[in-house]
């Protein structure tokens, strides 16, 4: 059995069991296979630096999970404790997120140092993100505004964030998506806050709404040529905020 590392020895991320599960998709079903605990896959577990991941020997787990349910019922284990992660300054995070738009490796998480990656992941601006990246064969993705948008007192002091995606498509248009996030740790976003996408004539192209417990909204995805211009707007009642964009792909060599 192999687990991230992140499972493990992140203080927000990690369990106290972990199951082995065996999947076959083409007989479509699935096998557990046993279970281990967090502090016997700490203690029995081998750590792999290349892909930061611990694992463990199959006849090392537990096959009954009998036990494990008796176990949480008759004898409930101390919450594992790990190493607390640093904190990291909005430099910092925006170093980490360039970072991982210009890498050639597969997976980010492998660029910078463990803790380091912990700390990016841990934080709100890291979480939004990582959220919005993808990893495609066929395209490249990078986040190129991900900023903080506060409308005063229309929201009560809370703020929403704007991520703007660009991927580059087969015919060197762009591709765009346009997404809306509660930011500074809220949950959800303001009831009845809109997102909308605005030529630069400002004809209204695109618009959407939150409702009760909406995490995020997103517009349409469109594409478009490099050098095109076009405006976002944010509004909460009658207070609005337009930003405007122009759409630049960096090259990466």
């Amino acid at each position: 059995m192999k687990v991230p590392r992140e499972w493990v020895d992140l203080p927000q991320w990690l369990g106290d069991y972990y199951l082995s599960i065996e999947i076959n998709l083409e007989e479509c079903w699935l096998r557990i296979c046993g279970y281990t605990t967090h502090q016997h896959l700490k203690e029995i577990g081998e750590h792999d630096f290349t892909d930061e991941t611990y694992s463990i020997a199959v006849e090392e787990l537990t096959e009954d999970l009998t036990a494990m349910w008796m176990g949480i019922e008759l004898f409930p284990i101390a919450k594992p404790v790990v190493e607390a992660l640093p904190v990291l300054s909005e430099t910092e995070i925006e170093g980490l997120v360039k970072t991982f738009n210009q890498s050639n490796f597969f997976s980010p998480r492998l660029d910078v140092p463990f803790r380091k990656w912990g700390a990016f992941i841990d934080s709100d601006t890291g979480n939004l993100a990582l959220a919005f990246r993808q990893i495609d064969a066929s395209r490249e993705l990078t986040v190129e505004a991900a900023k903080i948008i506060d409308l005063g007192m229309q929201l009560g002091n809370k703020s929403v964030a704007l991520l703007i995606g660009l991927t580059r498509e087969y015919d060197n248009n762009i591709g765009v998506r346009i997404q809306l996030h509660p930011a500074a740790g809220e949950t959800y976003l303001p009831q009845n806050i809109k997102l909308g996408l605005r030529s630069r004539s400002g004809k209204v192209l695109q618009e959407l709404e939150s409702r009760s417990q909406d995490n995020l909204i997103q517009l349409k995805r469109f594409t478009c040529p490099i050098g095109k211009k076009f405006s976002v707007e944010v509004a909460l009642g009658d207070c609005s905020i337009i930003e405007d964009f122009t759409i630049e792909m960096p090259n990466y060599e």
